[in-house]
């Protein structure tokens, strides 16, 4: 009798394994034939399913690969959507002077000197390159001082090489974490840094303000671009969109592309998704 228990035990346990692998696999199968993930939930809310939707309408014709996550204020739920899943590693471009920006503001206190502050705008409001490379290796100590804000942060999957700033990868999810410590609660940065940082992606320039503002009267960003070195672009954009008057709807949003056909091909997928979730998440 105990034989026979111990035999069915072990039938279910391998039976399940066997389950286990099946779904795995399918899985796999999917992600190589390229068919999107929403992933959240497995039995989605209708706020949820109309964003999915919503999304994959606006991708039918698009042709590169793309990720985004959404924070919502109102209900405390970050939804992420992809079609490359189990993709860790997109390139940031110019999105990590953000955390750039976040590194000085810790190390300073909040308080820049004239210098580091003029830098600072240079890097988000107008996307300087050679301010950024000021402000890491004069001020913060050279590119590694952003792998020691990910780790504070936990922002895994997120790493800065030695070799070049703009090559920094990421998730849209690591994004959303450090987002938060500018327009959330934060014990990472003070309420004047948080202040400081707000005024200076509400403010950049004209002909880089597009992207996650798609759909939007208000916005704060910061936009980037890069051609990679087979004729492609990647094109990313993150921020946060506060909330209307009184309806506490507010979202933290980043968008990641790749295999981008133009710079203005990245631009309008990024917009074709940021422009349905205002609507959905009112």
């Amino acid at each position: 009798m105990n034989y026979q228990k111990r035999s069915q035990h072990r039938q279910v346990k391998t039976q399940k394994r066997q389950r286990h692998v099946y779904q795995i696999g399918i899985f796999l199968i999917l992600g190589l034939l390229g068919i999107t993930f929403f992933t959240t939930d497995v039995i989605p809310t209708p706020q949820e399913f109309h964003l999915r939707q919503a999304w994959k309408s606006s991708s039918q014709t698009y042709k590169g690969q793309y990720s985004i996550a959404i924070f919502s204020e109102k209900n405390g739920q970050t939804y992420t959507y992809t079609n490359r899943p189990f993709k860790h590693d997109w390139v940031t471009a110019s999105t990590v002077k953000v955390a750039v920006l976040v590194a000085l503001l810790h190390q300073e206190g909040g308080a820049l000197s004239g210098y580091e502050a003029t830098l600072a705008r240079q890097m988000i409001e107008n996307s300087d390159n050679d301010a950024t490379t000021t402000l890491l290796k004069t001020y913060l100590g050279g590119y590694d001082a952003l792998n020691q804000v990910y780790e504070a942060l936990g922002m895994k999957y997120t790493h800065t090489p030695t070799s070049s700033w703009g090559l920094t990868t990421t998730t849209p999810k690591d994004q959303l974490i450090l987002l938060k410590q500018i327009f959330q609660d934060s014990d990472y940065l003070s309420t004047s840094a948080q202040t400081y940082s707000k005024a200076l992606m509400a403010n950049v320039e004209a002909d880089q303000n597009w992207g996650i503002s798609a759909g939007s009267d208000h916005y704060y960003l910061k936009n980037g671009w890069l051609p990679d070195d087979k004729g492609h672009w990647y094109v990313n954009s993150i921020g946060y969109i506060p909330s209307d008057p009184g309806a506490n709807n507010g979202y933290l949003i980043a968008v990641y592309t790749q295999n981008n056909a133009s710079l203005a091909t990245g631009e309008n997928q990024i917009e074709n998704l940021a422009k349905v979730v205002p609507e959905i998440l009112q």
